[in-house]
């Protein structure tokens, strides 16, 4: 409690930027869970591309399979890797590290049609 009102004076004195209002400010800022951004999603991501909040641009994870538990909280997640335009895995392999609260989802656009040639 402390340090929330410290944190609240350096906002106050223009210190610090103040927390992030939006959940998607928040994911950006510090990341979640893959499979709690999957599970949001129309056909649990399926076709959608995810990154870590630390990797360099042009490197993500590519979601060809989800797997929920039972109870829908947790599942496994299947993909293939991107690092900086290259590909890295085979185009059905275990996402790493997908229960760690690093994870991002990128924006449709964001990343060029792997049939077009769209790299400079």
């Amino acid at each position: 409690r402390e340090r929330e009102r410290e944190r609240e004076e350096e906002e106050e004195r223009g210190v610090v930027e103040p927390f992030p209002k939006t959940v998607m400010a928040l994911q950006l800022k510090q990341g979640v869970k893959l499979f709690d951004i999957v599970k949001k999603l129309p056909g649990l991501g399926i076709g959608r591309t995810v990154t870590r909040v630390t990797w360099p641009p042009q490197s993500y994870w590519k979601i060809v399979e989800v797997k929920p538990k039972v109870d829908g909280k947790s599942g496994k997640v299947w993909g293939y890797k991107v690092w900086k335009g290259e590909k890295q895995t085979s185009d059905h392999c275990r996402v790493f590290g997908a229960a760690k609260k690093v994870w991002t989802l990128l924006p449709k656009d964001a990343v060029p049609n792997e049939s077009g040639s769209s790299q400079a």
